[in-house]
C-alpha cells in the first residue's frame, strides 16, 4: 500500500508562513492547528520568503541570496525605526521622571 503525498497550494503555504511570522506561536502548534506534518513549516520557512511591497498583496518567493539581502535590508530599516522610537520614549520618560528599566 503506497501513501500519496499531500501537496499544498502556494496560498496555503503563504498563510501558514504568515501565521508563523505574526502569531508568536511555535511552529509545532501551528502545524498541529493546520493539520500538516511536523517539521513541514520549518522546511517551508527555509525554502520560501514572504514578500510584501507597499500595498501589493503578500506573495511567496523562493529563498535566494538576493531575496535574503532584500529582507535583511528591510529588517535593518525596521530595527532602526524601532530603535529611534524607543529612544524617543526613553527621553520622554526621563523628562517626566518615570523609571524605564
Amino acid at each position: 500500500m503506497t501513501r500519496k503525498r499531500r501537496t499544498y497550494s502556494t496560498e496555503f503555504k503563504l498563510h501558514a508562513l504568515q501565521m508563523l511570522n505574526s502569531s508568536g506561536k511555535p511552529a509545532v502548534q501551528i502545524e498541529r492547528e493546520l493539520g500538516i506534518t511536523p517539521g513541514l513549516l520549518s522546511q517551508w520557512s527555509w525554502k520560501y520568503i514572504v514578500v510584501q511591497r507597499g500595498n501589493e498583496p503578500a506573495r511567496l518567493e523562493p529563498m535566494t541570496d538576493q531575496n535574503l539581502q532584500a529582507e535583511m535590508h528591510r529588517l535593518k530599516k525596521e530595527i532602526s525605526k524601532v530603535s529611534e522610537e524607543r529612544d524617543i520614549l526613553k527621553k520622554f520618560l526621563d523628562k517626566f521622571g518615570h523609571d524605564h528599566s
